[in-house]
Order: C-alpha cells, then structure tokens, then sequence
C-alpha cells in the first residue's frame, strides 16, 4: 500500500464577547452579538445578527471579527488545514475585509490569528507569517498564532522550524490534540517514526475522536511492521468516518500483509463504494481477487484502476498478471510492455513479463 497523506489541522476558528461600550446603541448591539454567539450555527441568522451589530455599533471590534469568522465558516473554512489551502470564495474574501475592519478599530492577537489563517487559505505564506508574529508580539502565548506558523513552515518544507512552532503549541498547551498531531506529521515527514507515533498517541490520549490522528497512526504502524496494531487505530478511525475511504483501504492493506485474503476484500470494496474514482483501492482489489483465483473479477477491478490512472505502474502491471492467469496472454503482453514502458526499472512488471514469455514459449 501506498502511504496516505494527511492536513495537518491547526485551529478552528472562534467566535469573541463584546466589550462593554457606553451608548446605549452599542448596548444593544452587545445583545445581537450574544445572540450570534448563542447561535453559533454559521446560519444566515447569525449573519445577520453580527452585521445589525456592526449597524448599530460600527466601532465594536468584536462584532466585525464575528462577522469574519461566520463568513469564513459560510465560505467552507470552519477549520484550516492543509488540504483547503488555496481555498477562494468571495465569502473567505468578505471574511478577510471584515477580520481588517476589527483589527483597524483594536490590534488584538485573536484577530491577528484569525486573519493569518485567511492568509494562510489563500496561499499567502508571507502575510501569514507576517500576521502570526503581530498575533505573538501583542500575546506571546497565542496558541493558535504557533500553530499557524508551524503549518505555514510545514507547507514551505522548512521542518525543523515547523517542529518548534508545534512543539511551543504543546509547551503551552500540553492538553491540545491539534498541536501533538500537527508535530506527529511533521516528525513522521523528518523520518523519526518513533517520536511519531508518541505524537499520535498524545493527541489520542487527548482527543479520544481524533479521526486523523487515529488514522495517521494506524498507517505509520503499518509502515513499521506492525500490522496487529495497526488495525485497532484505523477501526477507530473507520467507526468515527464510516463515510470516509481512507481507513478501509488502510485495513485492508492490514488483513492483505495478514494473509487474510478475504476480510482484505471487504474492506478494499468498502473503500471503493465509498470513492469508486479511488483507483489504488481497485488495484488492491484487483491483487487480492487474483490471489483468490478470481481472475476474471481482477480484470474488472484492474481495468478500472487503469482507466481511473492511465500511468499507474501499479495497476498495469497487476492487470498484466491478472491477463495472464486467464491465458489472455497478446492482451497480457501489450498491457506489461505498457508498465515497463512507464518504469523500465521496476522488477516486478519485468518479473510478471518474464512469467508470461515463459508462458509463451518464448
């Protein structure tokens, strides 16, 4: 199996309280702004609550910063990480503008933090980086502030300082499961799969739902050879995403190393219903049903996989196999010079090759 790869998640956004402000105007906005909170729904309600705020208050900073962090969770960023970076929506645009106007009125970390993690969206490494050391130099123990920067050296490939950002998170928070995961994936990246795992273990220990912390470790302890306790972390994570194909290819790889031929099966279909565009979840498929000598099953599953990655070695190779099995051996040889063609270097495609030559008589 191929290693997956994981966001790492660094905060989610949070809504503020009103300071108290003297006009009786501003009195009444602190009540719309409560009732937003008390919603906290990112429903058109709450929106509209923040800007009849900003209406009868347009210098309470924490109506505009609210007003941001509802629109950023309208615009599909509840939670940064770094698979929605490069996120674009006139809403995160409208979220930006907002998260400014509150920072114009009062410098404060929360709002500093915030608009990094817009920035961060967007791609803006500089601005980002920029914004969280404004966020640090008005709170130097802005939790969310470290976690953004460490996610932004992360992205930038800059490892070791991205580990001291995460692990000032858990200096300062040694309770938070999104500063232990984030300095897991970067550990794991830097080769230092022990420490890893620690990492995920911790974040676990303090968030016994941690999808990706779950999944991320069962994965690694299959990568260290140890299947049997691999599978407990990814049924965990298989029970708390059961929509989520991830978990269910990784077990699959489990029962497969196990020998356990058919709970493979039913696992890498799982995956496959649940993300049929999943091409390597098909080639898996596919190896597994030739190992059950259910060739002309394999082809199927192969096929797809093919069709899905016209460039998986992989695959190709697999359906090669598959082919050959069957006697189908003119479309064998076409599909494995195929392989070959794409990694002339791999010795299984050549080995497979070499096993239908002989096949052939040739």
């Amino acid at each position: 199996m191929i290693k997956l790869a994981f966001g790492i998640l660094f905060f989610a956004f949070g809504l503020v309280n009103a300071i108290a402000q003297n006009s009786s105007h501003c009195v009444d906005a602190g009540k719309s702004l409560r009732e937003g909170i008390a919603l906290s729904d990112a429903s058109m309600k709450e929106e509209e609550l923040y800007r009849d705020a900003i209406t009868k208050c347009p210098t309470m900073p924490e109506a505009h910063y609210n007003l941001g962090v509802v629109l950023s969770k309208r615009g599909g960023l509840e939670q940064v990480t770094a698979k929605n970076i490069g996120a674009t929506s006139q809403k995160l645009d409208e979220a930006l503008e907002s998260i400014n106007k509150a920072i114009a009125i009062r410098e404060d970390a929360s709002f500093f933090s915030a608009k990094g993690a817009l920035l961060v969206a967007k791609s803006d490494w500089n601005g980002a980086r920029t914004t969280y050391q404004k966020a640090i130099s008005l709170d130097p123990k802005s939790l969310k502030a470290y976690q953004g920067l460490g996610l932004i050296e992360e992205r930038t490939n800059h490892l070791d300082l991205a580990e001291g950002h995460f692990r000032k998170g858990t200096e300062l928070n040694a309770a938070d499961a999104i500063s232990w995961f984030n300095l897991g994936v970067v550990l794991e990246r830097r080769g230092r799969s022990s420490e890893s795992l620690k990492a995920y273990e911790k974040a676990l220990f303090q968030d016994g739902q941690f999808f990706d912390a779950a999944l991320s470790k069962g994965i690694l302890l299959q990568q260290m050879d140890k299947i049997e306790e691999s599978k407990p972390p990814l049924e965990l994570a298989a029970k708390l995403r059961p929509e989520d194909p991830n978990p269910h290819r990784a077990l699959g790889s489990a029962y497969e190393k196990e020998g356990d031929f058919d709970k493979a099966e039913i696992a890498f279909r799982k995956a496959t219903s649940l993300d049929s565009a999943d091409s390597l979840s098909w080639t898996n498929l596919g190896i597994i049903l030739v190992r059950k000598k259910q060739e002309a099953l394999a082809v199927d599953a192969l096929q797809k996989a093919v069709d899905l990655d016209p460039k998986s070695l992989q695959a190709k190779s697999a359906l090669g196999w598959a082919l050959t099995e069957l006697g189908r051996y003119k479309e064998a040889e076409a599909i494995l010079t195929e392989a070959i063609a794409i990694d002339p270097s791999d010795k299984l495609a050549k080995q497979n090759m070499g096993i239908l030559q002989k096949r052939m008589g040739k």
